[in-house]
């Protein structure tokens, strides 16, 4: 349980930037979508197994994972600041 709410502590200011600053700089909707799958393939274990709170730690953790996939995917920009960083990046 401690672990699911360390990392989703993690997501938090990831999706503030998502909504606020509709920045998406570095995300990979591939890791995310790998993540996701890991996670259902838990959640079904914990569904065999039937334990009860493995499978809400799992639900909730799918949930926030589908949020994060959905608002990088609606904001697939990059913020002027970031811009700015990768032109200079670019230009090395």
């Amino acid at each position: 349980m401690g672990g699911n709410g360390t990392c989703d502590h993690r997501l938090l200011p990831a999706n503030t930037t998502f909504v606020v600053r509709k920045c998406a700089w570095g995300i990979s909707i591939w890791t995310w979508a790998i993540w996701l799958g890991s996670s259902t393939l838990l959640l079904i274990y914990s569904l065999v197994r039937n334990d009860t709170m493995f499978v809400i730690v799992q639900i909730i953790n799918m949930l926030a994972i589908a949020a994060t996939i959905i608002l990088v995917r609606r904001s697939y920009t990059v913020c002027p600041y970031h811009l700015s960083v990768a032109q200079k990046l670019a230009k090395q």
